[in-house]
């Protein structure tokens, strides 16, 4: 059962991965790039929101190997699995040894996305989860999609 959601806190689907997590009451984390680096800005104040640490690196590969390598299985969301970011999300789930699942939004909105994925997560003994993926992923999306996910058994209340 995963108890713990990490990401490296850019914008599309890391994000909507660590707000999923908190708003089923699960606990977050993540590294981030020196200087709190997204796309949209420097976000600092992830640190207290989300539990973020800041890499000493500014650049977004360092943070994405210490995710991978510091969760039990990434789940990789998004529509463009092979841009650059996801390729190399996929390099560093390879090199650690670590289980990586790829979920396209088409494929969040298909029957049993949910259990199949649920499957996937208790098979590889996931308790900490990376969530990565596409800056473009639509955020809403994805983020209502891993409530559901996350909620699995538990007795979810949010607003």
């Amino acid at each position: 059962m995963v108890e713990e959601v990490w990401s490296g806190g850019q914008d599309g689907a890391d994000i909507a991965g660590v707000r999923a997590a908190k708003a089923v009451g699960l606990t977050t984390g993540g590294w981030m790039p020196n200087g709190w680096r997204t796309t949209s800005g420097r976000r600092p104040q992830y640190r207290v929101l989300y539990g973020m640490t800041e890499h000493e690196s500014w650049r977004y590969q360092p943070r994405t190997a210490c995710n991978v390598r510091d969760c039990d299985a990434t789940l990789l969301l998004g529509d463009n699995p092979e841009s650059a970011g996801c390729a190399f999300t996929q390099k560093c789930a390879a090199s650690y040894k670590r289980p990586l699942l790829i979920v396209t939004t088409a494929e969040m909105a298909e029957p049993g996305s949910i259990e199949r994925v649920r499957e996937w997560l208790a098979a590889q003994g996931a308790r900490r989860v990376n969530i990565a993926g596409n800056r473009s992923a639509p955020e809403d999306v994805v983020e209502a999609w891993l409530v559901r996910l996350f909620c699995g058994e538990m007795d979810c209340e949010f607003s």
